[in-house]
């Protein structure tokens, strides 16, 4: 089988930065008034709070899931998975109304892309015999 070395390193930035920002959805105020103002905050409840620090709880998740099969034979699958999981929040995202919202996705895009060029990246890299 051959070494998937370009997917293990995107598995690794993408659980890297799933990891980084979930510290800042967690503290989700931040995101609300940047995209919704600061009133916005005000008209927030418990829940829209619970519903953000879920969020954080399984972008950490999936971000030490990324680095943990990196070098894995699961490695290919988790990034095909991870990009769709992107593709499909980058959709969701481009339908808002909210301008700040669809700019939101680029992230997605970035990852997302950047997961499937090394799957491909990797596919097509000749095997070498040692």
């Amino acid at each position: 089988a051959p070494r998937l070395q370009a997917v293990a390193v995107s598995l690794c930035i993408n659980g890297g930065a799933m990891i980084a920002w979930a510290r800042h959805v967690f503290k989700h105020k931040g995101i609300i008034e940047g995209i919704e103002g600061p009133r916005a905050i005000e008209k927030k409840t418990e829940l829209d709070a619970m519903i953000w620090k879920i969020l954080s709880f399984w972008m950490v998740c999936v971000g030490v899931m990324c680095i943990l099969v990196a070098d894995s034979p699961l490695a290919p699958q988790a990034a095909m998975l991870v990009a769709t999981a992107h593709f499909v929040e980058m959709y969701f995202k481009s339908q808002a109304a909210e301008r700040k919202i669809r700019q939101a996705a680029l992230g997605n895009m970035i990852l997302g892309t950047f997961l499937v060029m090394t799957l491909l990246m990797d596919y097509r890299r000749p095997e070498r015999v040692t």
